[in-house]
């Protein structure tokens, strides 16, 4: 019985595996691929192929990472040309930068930001 009392000691403070923890944690984590921006609020659509959106949100830091914490609206995909398709739907859009400053738009196209994000 001391030698499975000390493996157990020494599996739990072996730091690999709790490297390979955060790493997966990592993993997890969803990242920003594209947001757009209305004046009715925010839609933002996430690489694991999720988007959710903000209605009456503005574009600022604070509601872009209440975004994240928000529960998905349904899934798109990427189509060769760039445009998004939204899952069990025909409705595809082209995202495109603002023409103009402060004009409502494709803020972040591909993890391209074409503006900075306001953080109020």
């Amino acid at each position: 019985m001391p030698i499975y009392k000390e493996l157990r000691a020494e599996a739990a403070n072996d730091p690999e595996p709790q490297k390979q923890a955060k790493n997966e944690a990592k993993k997890q984590e969803k990242q920003l691929r594209y947001l757009n921006t209305t004046n009715a609020g925010m839609t933002a659509y996430f690489d694991d192929g999720t988007y959710t959106s903000c209605m009456h949100c503005d574009f600022n830091k604070s509601n872009i990472e209440s975004l994240f914490k928000g529960k998905p609206d349904g899934t798109y995909k990427v189509l060769k040309d760039g445009r998004i398709q939204y899952s069990n739907s025909n409705i595809e859009e082209k995202p495109r930068p603002p023409k103009r400053k402060f004009e409502d738009g494709w803020m972040l196209i591909d993890y391209k930001w074409n503006t900075k994000v306001p953080q109020q």
